[in-house]
């Protein structure tokens, strides 16, 4: 059975690619949902996925999710 919450590194490995600064991007821009029990991250797959659906429809308008600028310039 698949769990419901997830912690961050969880997260960050299964819907992230294991970038953890994207996770941490998109939570700042509050494009995902997190919650706290106290020290401790923690997020839903609903959040997740709603999240990667977000930043693909954004893709597929020509506007893709760039949360920080390419170091190639």
């Amino acid at each position: 059975m698949d769990k419901k919450v997830l912690s961050r590194f969880e997260a960050i490995a299964e819907y992230f690619g294991g970038v953890q600064t994207r996770f941490d991007d998109a939570r700042r821009a509050k494009h995902l949902k997190v919650f706290y029990r106290g020290r401790k991250v923690f997020v839903t797959r609903e959040a997740c996925e709603a999240c990667i659906s977000y930043q693909q429809r954004m893709s597929d308008k020509g506007k893709p999710c760039v949360y920080r600028p390419s170091a190639r310039a």
